[in-house]
């Protein structure tokens, strides 16, 4: 049955009828159930539904209530109780629950917990029309997402009531006490001798009665990870030592547990105890839980969290009263600024609107339509409200580590000084973790004076970004090209301009892709439409985009070229290839003063203006205009504007990497530095990063949407009216993707081993790239000892690790895996066959955490292995890439894809993290956490199948059809009803149907027990 929102709700906000919640949301359904409409579906599916069918077909049941039907159920001695979701035998065990404790401590949970409509009195507003208000977090969520967001609390509130649950059964009690009261801890064995089968590592745990206890017997013993429900787990097993099972307050029993290992990695069980009091026939459960890790005891020592996590608390942002403002350093070189750079301050109409309870539906009157005429209206409303985004969470200050660079301005005080007055500090250095800054004369401070620190968000490169997107500058060509913009109908290249070309990098020679690409662009008429390079990974994009320049200057004296990239890494490697044919008088790496020298390669430094302090400087204009080539990243392209440089002195702009830039970034030299005759050429990948965009809103509303994937979207670049044209008729046939002079789309790939392309090739791009490596790079690391299939060089290391967070950084990290990935980077190094370096190795983890991690285990023996984020590896290669994916998770309860998994499972990070490796590629994860999400349970059937897996065994038929949606929903109904089973047996308290065998006639049972031991002689329960 469809969902059917309240019209009330959705139009007004509030609604009359009771327990509205969004929805009328009472049903009934057909076997009398009452339920939530949310929970409607479910209940369908569920036994309770098809067990109460089979009884109103009985023709003497009642079928009109669900009254009616409590007291059928009681009639066949069930019950449920559908607050603690836990079925019990008999009617009699059921009302006993519900006078415990524990149950009403769970009644009174689920009625703090209740979801109800937002009272207009309480905010003095009523939601906005779509929305609802949630009292358990006191906000207002989109109609879109209120019943993943429900379910979500009520997967919490089955949490708690699982944990109260487990707690109560861990506890001794009715006269019979276990040992390991905080558990079984085998501790942490090393894999050396965990894997060891001639060791078998046991710990007796110990059954004791009071002397004064009634007469008790051991029912059975299980663990809980069994399939079959016996005292065999998956890798732990129990045995009771000894004959008998009566508990003696003379004679202690014990269970012996024995640890099985067979890989790395945590593991966890439960022991379950049953008893049965033997003078009224009840039954009551104890359990144990069990642990061992098979890791390095010094990793874990030495990584372990330094403090436990507690969740910062926003900070409440107070307006500075006063600020005593600083000059810059005098010591930074002089710049002639002859273009005002203005505020751009946000409208506070706006912000209050952007981050107010009806932020969806309030923001609208603000954002105009799209067009050229409202192009620059349309990207400050994003801007502004990012950078408000942006300020309320200085990047990096949540982990204690803010992101701080030379120039930013920083707010100090005395602490307790209650006058209100910041004194302005600019940040002149940084050395580790030591940040030197210079202030006001008139703020004093002695060493070891404790001050208050404000962090202030540096705004230039959003008023850059501003002053671009409102610059008059608006041609059609190039923000909304169409045919009435091509200027010479299509140029294809033609043999003999290919065969004109002197190359300066004569390996292209041989790839008629990157050579009619290079031809197409060094041939482009001035004024011409935007010009993009779609270059998938390995496919020589940045190497084609750089030869193009060399071909430029080479062929047109005239030509002066503006290189730029959205990050400082990605414009060295563009300078860095130019300099072998270009001298220090042609081509300038032009850096903003703010960068730290040494981020700068030591090749470049040449190439670039600096002070004696090592503080970057921008040259005169006379000096900036006479470079043929200035190369630096988008927003420090807002230079050349700033101090002089006149529209159109460029003829040519590039930018590469274009799709990690907002447009408002690509737009910074573009708009502010081209005219009407400047040709502009995007290189990029829309299926790898795209741009960082911290605003949900923002986002939403397009700017996360790079320019170059805008360009891509319109008619004119549409792939589907060029795909597979063939020039044949041009004397020169070759089929490429080359769409009417518009863009092109390189698909030989030179990076990776077959086996490692094909999965991206398949998922990403249509299979469409064709492996063109050097195979004596891709193939060199098959002889690697530990690839399990010598055919295959992917491994995946399975691993249930723990991700932890410590202090107050919300940034995960697994020592677990920080151990695995280390051993693997030892072993490639000290196999002397591979001839592999630290710098042939790369290691990508998605957290900051982890990273620092890593590198405090790999210690100075390997120093030079490169350890980053995805964001750092982009556009860069490895021969060998190892991944930590960190992210482990075992409560499946409460198993919630985005919070769960993050952006591990974001499918562009997971293809640039994939597509690094050129002969080696190892990830290391927890299967069963990755396996939930589509694209990593793609990705791990394909190398189980290829048989490159490693460790923990996955949980899935690797061979089942996918489904798209994920796998939240079914993990989380089946790890809800294990949870009510195992509820339902160890907090149930009255035990039907036992085998007379067991325990004897009831007329036998003597109140001592020592007739009952022989009783228990024989065999162990099921």
């Amino acid at each position: 049955m469809p969902l059917i929102f309240c019209p009330n709700i959705v139009a007004t906000g509030t609604c009359g009828v009771p327990d509205c919640r969004g929805y009328h949301a009472i049903r009934k359904c057909s076997c009398g159930v009452v339920t939530k409409l949310p929970d409607y579906q479910a209940h369908l599916r569920g036994r309770r539904h098809k067990e109460n069918l089979i009884h109103l077909q009985q023709p003497s049941e009642p079928q009109s209530s669900t009254v009616d039907l409590a007291s059928q159920r009681a009639s066949n001695t069930s019950a449920r109780c559908d607050v603690c979701l836990i079925n019990f035998n008999n009617q009699s065990a059921f009302e006993t629950h519900i006078r415990t404790q524990a149950h009403r401590n769970a009644v009174t949970r689920s009625s703090e917990r209740a979801l109800v409509p937002r009272n207009p009195e309480v905010r003095g507003q009523p939601a906005a029309p779509g929305y609802l208000l949630c009292n358990i977090c006191n906000r207002d969520v989109h109609l879109d997402v209120w019943i993943s967001h429900t379910a979500r609390h009520t997967s919490d509130q089955q949490r708690d009531e699982i944990d109260a649950a487990v707690d109560e059964s861990g506890k001794d009690k009715n006269g019979v006490s276990v040992s390991y009261k905080d558990g079984v801890d085998f501790g942490i064995i090393d894999p050396a001798e965990a894997l060891r089968k001639d060791v078998l590592r046991t710990a007796d745990v110990v059954i004791s009665r009071a002397e004064d206890a009634v007469p008790v017997g051991l029912y059975s013993y299980c663990l809980s990870s069994s399939p079959r429900g016996d005292n065999y787990g998956t890798k732990f097993s129990a045995t009771l030592l000894g004959n008998g099972k009566v508990i003696r307050p003379e004679a202690p029993r014990i269970v012996s547990v024995t640890f099985h290992p067979s890989f790395g990695g945590r593991y966890e069980d439960t022991l379950e105890l049953t008893f049965r009091d033997l003078s009224n026939k009840q039954q009551f459960v104890i359990t144990r839980r069990i642990y061992a890790i098979v890791g390095s005891q010094e990793d874990y020592d030495r990584l372990k969290p330094k403090s436990a996590f507690v969740k910062p608390k926003p900070a409440i942002y107070e307006q500075p009263k006063r600020i005593i403002r600083v000059f810059r350093p005098p010591t930074w070189s002089y710049t002639k600024w002859v273009v005002e750079l203005p505020e751009f301050k946000a409208p506070q109409d706006l912000i209050d609107a952007a981050f107010g309870p009806r932020r969806r539906t309030s923001v609208n009157p603000y954002m105009p339509k799209f067009s050229v005429l409202s192009y620059g209206r349309f990207f400050q409303v994003l801007l502004w409200i990012e950078e408000e985004q942006m300020r309320l969470n200085v990047a990096g200050l949540s982990e204690g580590r803010p992101s701080v660079i030379v120039g930013d301005l920083i707010l100090v005080r005395h602490v307790g000084d209650a006058t209100g007055t910041w004194y302005e500090g600019c940040v002149h250095g940084i050395t580790g973790i030591s940040v030197l800054i210079r202030c006001n004369d008139k703020f004093r401070a002695l060493r070891g004076t404790m001050v208050d620190v404000k962090f202030v968000l540096n705004r230039l490169p959003d008023r850059r970004m501003h002053q671009a997107v409102v610059a008059p500058f608006n041609p059609p060509r190039l923000l909304l090209p169409d045919n009435r913009h091509l200027t010479n109908g299509v140029h294809l290249p033609r043999a003999l301009e290919v065969a004109s070309i002197s190359l300066v990098d004569r390996s292209l020679a041989q790839n008629s892709e990157q050579m009619q690409t290079i031809v197409a662009i060094a041939n482009r008429p001035p004024g011409s439409v935007p010009f993009i390079v779609f270059g998938p990974p390995g496919t020589g994009k940045t190497v084609t985009i750089v030869e193009a320049i060399r071909q430029l200057i080479i062929r047109d004296p005239k030509a002066t070229i503006l290189a730029c990239a959205p990050t400082n890494s990605a414009a060295d490697l563009i300078a860095s290839r130019l300099v072998s044919n270009l001298n220090r008088n042609e081509l300038f790496r032009l850096n903003s003063y703010a960068r730290p020298f040494k981020a700068l390669m030591l090749s470049l430094r040449d190439y670039s203006l600096y002070n004696d302090n090592d503080v970057f400087a921008i040259p005169p204009l006379a000096r900036l205009l006479s470079f043929r080539v200035i190369v630096t990243t988008c927003i420090s392209a807002g230079i050349p504007h700033g101090i002089g440089v006149r529209r159109g002195h460029f003829t040519h702009i590039f930018i590469d990497e274009a799709g990690q830039a907002t447009e408002p970034m690509s737009m910074v030299p573009i708009k502010t530095i081209a005219d009407d005759f400047t040709n502009v050429i995007l290189a990029g990948d829309m299926k790898q990063l795209n741009p960082i965009v911290y605003s949900p809103l923002a986002r939403d509303l397009g700017l996360k949407r790079s320019y170059m994937e805008r360009l891509m979207d319109l008619p004119l670049y549409d792939e589907t009216t060029g795909k597979g044209l063939t020039y044949g008729s041009h004397d020169f046939p070759v089929m490429m993707y080359l769409h009417f002079d518009r863009v092109v789309k390189l698909v030989k790939h030179f990076r990776s081993h077959p086996d490692i392309l094909r999965f991206p090739n398949q998922q990403f791009y249509n299979d469409e790239l064709q492996p063109c490596a050097d195979g004596a790079i891709t193939h060199s690391l098959l002889k690697y000892e530990r690839l399990p299939n010598k055919k295959f060089p992917l491994i995946f290391h399975g691993i249930v690790g723990k991700d932890t967070r410590e202090a107050s950084s919300p940034s995960f990290f697994n020592v677990d895996e920080v151990t695995v990935v280390k051993d693997y980077a030892l072993s490639l190094l000290e196999d002397r066959k591979l001839r592999v370096t630290t710098l042939d190795i790369g290691i990508i983890a998605p957290y900051h955490a982890q990273c620092v991690k890593i590198l405090t285990a790999l210690g100075p023996k390997l120093k030079g292995i490169k350890v980053g984020s995805v964001e750092e590896f982009q556009g860069q290669e490895r021969r060998i890439i190892i991944i930590s994916t960190v992210r482990s998770s075992s409560d499946f309860i409460t198993y919630d894809m985005k919070r769960t998994l993050g952006f591990v499972a974001n499918p562009r990070r997971f293809n640039v993290a994939i597509t690094r490796a050129q002969a080696l590629l190892i990830v290391v994860g927890n299967p069963l956490t990755l396996g939930l999400d589509p694209m990593w349970r793609s990705w791990l059937n394909y190398v189980h199948q290829k048989g490159g897996w490693r460790g923990k065994e996955l949980n899935w038929d690797p061979l089942e059809p996918l489904e798209s949606e994920g796998y939240d929903r079914r993990t989380r109904d089946k790890a809800q009803a294990e949870a009510a089973e195992m509820m339902q047996r160890i907090r149930s308290h009255v035990l039907e149907n036992l085998e007379p065998w067991a325990f004897g006639d009831d007329d036998t049972i003597e109140a001592n027990g020592e007739s009952n031991a022989r009783e228990f002689q024989g065999r162990e329960a099921d």
